[in-house]
């Protein structure tokens, strides 16, 4: 997702696709360990602000998946294609979680003054 100078790898196309989709992210437990996930539902989740001085509501996924504390930040990959970035785990349900929409990073950090490379496509998802 970031740049890397010198770095001869291109980035993953980015895209916004509806729920039901099924795909992978790769976690670093003692080792690079790959897990698999489906979405669940396209959804507004809402939450605090990362400062917590507020709430905010950003457009991600409702996912399916065994995460563990520390995988936030793995990137959702379907068919060689990045759609979101895990941030939280349900306390009561371990197997549901929720990733941020890739478009939806890429705008905040465009809103930050970060550069990002446009090449995210949206596959316009039914609101849930």
């Amino acid at each position: 997702l970031l740049a890397v100078d010198g770095l001869a790898v291109q980035p993953l196309p980015r895209a916004t696709l509806p729920a039901g989709r099924e795909g992978s992210f790769v976690v670093y437990r003692d080792e690079p360990t790959p897990m698999t996930f489906t979405t669940n539902a396209y959804v507004d989740i809402r939450t605090n602000t990362i400062d917590g001085d507020g709430r905010v509501t950003r457009r991600g996924y409702e996912v399916v998946a065994t995460i563990q504390k520390g995988d936030s930040g793995a990137v959702l990959v379907v068919d060689g294609t990045a759609i979101g970035v895990l941030y939280a785990r349900a306390t009561e349900e371990p197997t549901r979680s929720w990733a941020v929409d890739i478009a939806e990073l890429q705008r905040e950090l465009k809103r930050q003054g970060a550069y990002v490379r446009d090449s995210t496509t949206e596959a316009a998802p039914a609101r849930a």
